[in-house]
C-alpha cells in the first residue's frame, strides 16, 4: 500500500492531529515542503538552481553545472 492509500485510508476527517503518529505527520510536512519546492524554485520550464538549496544533491543541477562549463 502506498502512502497515498494510507492516508486515505487512515486521516479521516475525524482524526485528529493527536491520532497520527508523528512519523506520518513529518513525512507529510516534507511533502508539503518539496511540493512548493517543486512550484516555486525547481520549476519545469525555468528551474532557478542557483537559488536552490538542494543543488548539491541534485542530479540535474550537476549535470547541467558540467555541461556549462565545458
Amino acid at each position: 500500500m502506498g502512502f497515498a492509500e494510507w492516508a486515505v485510508k487512515n486521516c479521516k476527517s475525524t482524526t485528529t492531529i493527536n491520532q497520527v503518529d508523528k512519523h506520518s505527520v513529518v513525512l507529510i510536512k516534507i511533502i508539503r515542503h518539496f511540493y512548493w519546492h517543486g512550484q516555486r524554485v525547481c520549476t519545469w520550464s525555468y528551474p532557478t538552481c542557483p537559488e536552490c538549496v538542494l543543488k548539491t544533491q541534485c542530479d540535474y543541477f550537476q549535470r547541467e553545472n558540467k555541461r556549462n562549463n565545458k
